[in-house]
């Protein structure tokens, strides 16, 4: 992956790197999906020892449109809908 990834596109919906992460490494590599999902890879996590998690939302926006209003709309999701399971 380290030499064939296109950094350079990273924050860009097309690249021919993106057909090196598909499913599988998305479900291996993040915390993602419905807030059942969530909720459940995220205590597999923390019963493996993890002590905290960065919630990314992708590479940084620098425009107002649909990417920042879905950033807005993942962060809100994650807080209202599993952080609260894990207080």
């Amino acid at each position: 992956m380290k030499t064939d990834y296109d950094m350079k596109r990273h924050s860009q919906n097309t690249g021919s790197h993106l057909a090196m992460i598909d499913d599988e490494f998305v479900d291996w590599f993040s915390i993602c999906g419905p807030p059942q999902k969530c909720r459940q890879r995220l205590k597999e996590l923390l019963d493996m020892g993890l002590d905290h998690v960065y919630l990314l939302g992708g590479s940084p926006v620098t425009q107002h449109g649909p990417r920042q209003e879905a950033l807005v709309r993942q962060t809100s999701h994650f807080a209202r809908d599993v952080m609260p399971h894990f207080r």
